[in-house]
């Protein structure tokens, strides 16, 4: 518009721009070529396309993992159908007169009997089958490669992320190379099985890359460049091999030319939202220059290039270029202009492109939106916000990620989010807990200065409670829950700039203490162990963690030898006599529960009754109880049997580890299970049952029994445990009804 508009307007116009380019532009022969000529702006003769007739090679696989393996363990929901049902379905397996849609054609064949199963897989394998995807890895896992035909059906008509990740054929491969260059939203999905499959699926697809057949090349052709992008040329070199040097030449050809030049995508064309003029400045590497207009219009079509899992090489050339910091606030006001405009699915680049050039900033400005973005129908979005920050992979990133997990109320991302923790822990391998255990913020706090809040005529010092709350104490001593504002007498600029950090310091520890405290519980609870180092590196050294690990009991389990201490004040370690005590380097640690302690408990309790200290939960004065050798040996706890409790404390077990049994008949609710060892579950039974969605209509309910049984059945007869129980799972089981019976 400015172009065409009066001399008075475009001066009007520069006037009010001018502000945002305080820095003049650099000259574009000071620029690299893809910011001043990009390949897809220049014109160049096509080579001939080579074309061999080939039969891909390929044999079918199962890539066995541990969630295979998980898998395998059969539910037995279809074995407990009535007799009714399986005798039906039997008849339909005899005369093959299923509905194509019947549901039970893949519950049979992922659970059912085996001489049913082996028969259902023939049904639910043929093409015209109308299953649902959600039996699809289970049968998998039950029936290997003989369920890869069936399981790739079912994906044809769905999409990608429904194909279990673990089957490999050629005819897979084609699929992938398919929905992977063809359809954008399956395109993540397909990454993830071309990550697992990449050399097996580059052999496979070298016919179709250098075949006649259009759409499979083209297919095959993008899927071949991915490859070489991630595992490198020589890798999918090595993969065309077999078939020859000439189809080894042929698919080098592919990577010939200019490394920069999109191959296997279209090159996007960002919406007019996306103007120069909208946006903060570019600058070159010494920061006196700025980029031109032109280049900066060509730096948007990179990053709406670079998708995160592919990296585009035009990025490490931006990089060279470029200060950093004014990269990082570039690429920020992209997404946040894209948000105002609507935020255009076609433009989704604007989010992805966040993963590049990210600083803390960038983490804070995207997390709290995806956690709100399912509320507002927008799920899908906050999937891929959630793999830019698992893409961005720094701690502030990666804490962000298992907040989510720990946080956020929709499900499905939480879902999706502890997936992502899942993916990260195991390619760093480490256990969710230990991960967690790396992503504690200290917020500084090892610094002494960090504690010191300065009004300039006034200075306060942060201190913490035992739920790590933070509170102040000012210059005479006196603790205050709240920093007081400032006054008259304070610095204006310096006490306003402190008060507002000490605000926004409390909200983003509020929840990191919460899910602290929770965690340091459940280690107790599950008899998690630390090694030595590990202990003091995440526990007693750590400033934000120190101040938990100083309230709770510890025990050093070394050369069968228990011994109980705690963290003092200045990181030394003391034993219930206030003796110091040295913890052995190949000792292993855990949380102490009282049900360990002994007849040592009083002694820990009055020791930290004369320090004054307080425990963030509920440890040395939990209840200990213990099962009777009666109980052990009849199967049967008949102390809580008749008891009339009320619903909702019941329902509250499910905060102490108990689980709610599936409603039965009428939707009555028969009681909950206790997962005591691997075989031996405590089972509460009530009467008359409570009613799923309505248990206020039923606000009381009897304890009919508590038995032990080896699967968690209701109505089984007792089954005694058949090996010892571990003392805490057997202490938080009875405590938890005892709470439960208490007057």
């Amino acid at each position: 518009l400015a172009a065409d508009a009066p001399a008075e307007v475009r001066a009007a116009l520069d006037g009010l721009t001018a502000d945002q380019r305080p820095v003049p532009d650099a000259d574009p022969a000071d620029l690299p070529a893809l910011l001043t000529a990009p390949p897809w702006t220049v014109k160049r003769r096509k080579p001939k396309a080579v074309v061999l007739e080939l039969e891909p090679i390929g044999e079918p696989y199962v890539d066995e993992d541990d969630r295979l393996a998980r898998r395998r363990e059969r539910d037995d929901t279809v074995y407990e159908q009535e007799d009714r049902w399986m005798e039906e379905s039997r008849r339909l397996v005899h005369t093959g007169n299923w509905r194509l849609d019947d549901y039970r054609i893949p519950e049979i064949t992922a659970s059912g009997p085996d001489d049913l199963a082996a028969q259902t897989l023939l049904v639910w394998s043929r093409p015209e089958c109308l299953a649902y995807p959600g039996h699809s890895e289970t049968i998998v896992a039950r029936f290997g490669t003989a369920a890869i035909e069936g399981a790739l059906n079912i994906a044809r008509r769905w999409q990608a992320e429904d194909l279990p990740v673990q089957v490999f054929s050629v005819d897979v491969a084609r699929f992938i190379a398919e929905r992977f260059s063809r359809r954008k939203t399956e395109r993540p999905a397909a990454a993830i099985w071309l990550e697992r499959h990449g050399p097996a699926a580059a052999t496979a697809l070298v016919p179709d890359a250098l075949g006649a057949d259009r759409k499979r090349r083209k297919a095959a052709e993008a899927v071949l460049i991915h490859l070489a992008r991630n595992l490198g040329d020589p890798a999918v070199l090595a993969a065309a091999e077999p078939y020859g040097p000439e189809a080894v030449a042929g698919v080098a050809a592919l990577f010939e030319g200019d490394p920069l030049e999109p191959r296997g995508v279209k090159v996007p064309k960002p919406g007019p939202w996306a103007a120069p003029v909208m946006f903060p400045q570019v600058l070159l590497k010494s920061g006196d220059r700025a980029f031109p207009e032109d280049s900066v219009r060509h730096l948007v079509t990179v990053l709406a290039l670079a998708d995160p899992g592919e990296r585009y090489p035009g990025l490490d050339v931006v990089a060279a270029t470029c200060d950093r910091a004014s990269l990082s606030r570039f690429s920020r006001a992209v997404f946040e202009q894209w948000l105002a405009v609507g935020a255009p699915v076609k433009d989704q680049w604007a989010l992805t492109q966040l993963a590049h050039f990210a600083e803390d900033e960038t983490v804070w400005a995207l997390a709290p939106r995806l956690r709100e973005w399912p509320g507002d129908g927008q799920h899908r979005r906050a999937v891929t916000a959630l793999k830019v920050l698992g893409a961005i992979g720094t701690e502030e990133a990666l804490r962000a990620v298992q907040t989510t997990a720990d946080k956020v109320r929709f499900e499905g991302l939480r879902y999706e989010a502890q997936q992502q923790i899942d993916k990260i822990a195991k390619e760093l391998g480490l256990s969710q807990e230990q991960l967690a255990d790396r992503l504690v913020p200290d917020f500084g706090l090892g610094e002494e200065a960090a504690r010191v809040v300065d009004y300039g005529a006034r200075t306060f010092t942060v201190a913490f409670d035992e739920q790590l709350r933070p509170f102040v104490i000012d210059e005479a001593g006196k603790a205050r829950k709240n920093l007081p504002k400032p006054g008259a007498k304070d610095d204006a600029a310096v006490a306003a700039d402190a008060y507002q950090r000490f605000l926004a310091f409390r909200k983003e520890l509020k929840a990191v203490a919460a899910g602290q405290v929770k965690r340091l519980e459940r280690a107790m609870l599950d008899g998690r162990t630390w090694t030595a180092g590990e202990f003091r590196r995440f526990h007693v050294e750590h400033a934000l963690a120190g101040l938990l690990a100083r309230r709770v009991v510890w025990l050093s389990l070394h050369d069968g030898s228990t011994t109980a201490f705690r963290v003092a004040e200045d990181g030394s370690l003391g034993d219930a006599d206030d003796d110091a005590f040295d913890l052995p380097a190949d000792a292993a640690v855990r949380l102490a529960h009282p049900a360990l302690l002994g007849d040592r408990v009083g002694d820990w309790a009055a020791l930290f009754a004369d320090y004054e200290i307080l425990q963030p939960f509920d440890q040395l004065d939990r209840p200990v109880l213990a099962f009777t050798d009666e109980e052990l040996a009849t199967g049967r706890v008949p102390r809580f049997e008749g008891a009339t409790v009320g619903t909702g404390g019941l329902l509250g077990l499910a905060r102490r580890g108990w689980h709610r049994a599936y409603p039965g008949d009428g939707g009555l609710v028969p009681g909950f299970t206790f997962h005591l060892a691997a075989h031996q579950y405590l089972v509460l039974t009530v009467e008359p049952g409570i009613p799923i969605g309505y248990a206020v209509e039923e606000p009381h309910q009897k304890i009919a029994s508590v038995r032990f049984n080896d699967h968690g059945s209701f109505g089984a007869e007792p089954v005694p445990p058949t090996a010892p129980l571990d003392p805490v799972r057997a202490a938080e089981a009875l405590g938890g009804l005892a709470r439960l019976v208490r007057p």
